[in-house]
């Protein structure tokens, strides 16, 4: 249920302890959705037992994902869900699913691949996309931005928790995103274009330092160095990594002078 504050007759907030003193709706999500957006409003409302509160102006598919996120949490039931990741971003379905401490299969079809998570009871156990699997499949899955998604716990249930899985850190992954994200921004100008034919330059292989040794930097200069020539396209296709960790890659080698395009 979708409450505000000030409504005709009774407020949002009486309307809410009804609701939260009827044992058949007491277990109802409810979301305040209101004007009042102050800080001190929004205490109050979670306060009086409301599950979420959203400021207006508001977006509309920040809105409807946050009500998934009630009903998913709210239901014990096998359920599916899908949508378009253009309208929810995945890293939002994917904690949606972990807060909801669900068990089942989320698949994403993305610009660069084919992606599968394993969850049970809110971890994830496996990771894959493309050829990637584990951290990297994850961080590949979660850059994703258009595409479509799909969630179900139909399977799951019935078979149990898989064994033998390798379980992947979501928290982590989602950090090690935004620390990515930030690092391409610093360093977008220097990003060779896909088709851009590449060459090595310089004496000698950089050593990169230890907060960029998970980057597969040594395997972009080796291979250009073998192989004159290569495009960023090329590289990608080669899925050492997530794609973002080659694109940083690339770029620190061009910051360095390591690495240039053959029409420099």
């Amino acid at each position: 249920m979708v409450l505000d504050l000030v409504m005709p007759g009774l407020s949002g907030l009486e309307v809410l302890k009804l609701l939260r003193s009827n044992p058949k709706t007491a277990a109802l999500p409810i979301l305040f959705l209101s004007a009042h957006a102050e800080a001190a409003d929004r205490v109050r409302g979670l306060r009086e037992g409301a599950d979420d509160y959203l400021g207006k102006p508001f977006d509309p598919a920040e809105l409807a994902l946050r009500l998934q996120r009630l009903v998913i949490a709210a239901s014990s039931e096998p359920e599916s869900l899908e949508g378009k990741l253009e309208e929810f971003a995945l890293p939002d379905v994917v904690q949606t699913l972990q807060q909801g401490r669900k068990s089942g299969f989320l698949a994403v079809l993305g610009e660069e691949g084919v992606g599968r998570l394993v969850l049970w009871d809110g971890e994830i156990l496996a990771a894959s996309f493309a050829r990637l699997v584990g951290g990297n499949a994850l961080l590949a899955m979660l850059d994703q931005r258009r595409g479509r998604f799909r969630f179900s716990s139909q399977e799951t249930t019935k078979r149990g928790r898989p064994e033998g899985s390798s379980p992947v850190d979501l928290h982590a992954t989602l950090l090690e995103a935004a620390w990515i994200d930030d690092e391409l921004a610093l360093r977008r100008r220097l990003l060779p274009q896909l088709a851009e034919p590449l060459m090595v330059a310089g004496d000698s292989e950089p050593e990169p330092p230890a907060h960029l040794r998970e980057l597969p930097i040594r395997q972009i200069y080796q291979r250009v160095q073998t192989l004159p020539g290569l495009t960023l396209g090329d590289l990608l296709a080669s899925q050492w990594a997530a794609p973002n960790r080659t694109r940083l890659a690339a770029a620190w080698l061009v910051e360095q002078g390591a690495l240039r395009g053959l029409s420099d």
